[in-house]
């Protein structure tokens, strides 16, 4: 009679549930769209706020490259941007600053967010690192500037 088994580290499986109980958690209820891809830009997570900014269903970009999200000039050369830092690991946009930039959305509207991204390394060979975007679309605070200013305009002409 053969026996075949296998050990599982207990520790280990506690905390990876852990952590997908605090990463589920930061998705659903942050007010920050988040965005995570692998190294070769394909996204792993989609939060339910970057789906309303995108106005796109997780399920429809999850296992898609980033470029779906940007407009056709930025994501022609965004792949050539993934692998000159693989091959240089020089950070021009991983380096946690915020950048104003241009995104598309589902629909294919071009507007404006604020992006952060950065690398999250996991320290294990067999869990490869992820980039993590978070995003601030900037349209509604431009409206709501551009509002106040008008109602000032309305109030100093009374």
């Amino acid at each position: 009679t053969q026996h075949v088994g296998y050990l599982v580290d207990k520790t280990w499986v506690e905390e990876r549930a852990i952590a997908h109980d605090i990463d589920k958690a930061l998705a659903e209820y942050t007010t920050t769209p988040i965005i995570v891809a692998d190294t070769k830009g394909i996204i792993t997570k989609f939060s339910e706020e970057a789906s309303k900014c995108w106005k796109l269903e997780a399920a429809d970009v999850i296992s898609k490259n980033l470029k779906i999200l940007m407009p056709p000039d930025t994501a022609a050369k965004h792949d050539g941007y993934l692998k000159r830092y693989l091959e240089t690991k020089k950070k021009v946009v991983l380096t946690g600053k915020l950048y104003e930039v241009t995104a598309k959305r589902g629909n294919g509207e071009l507007f404006k967010v604020r992006l952060k991204a950065c690398e999250v390394e996991t320290g294990t060979e067999w869990i490869k690192p992820s980039y993590i975007a978070f995003a601030e679309d900037t349209t509604k605070s431009t409206e709501n500037k551009l509002r106040v200013a008008q109602n000032k305009l309305v109030i100093d002409e009374s």
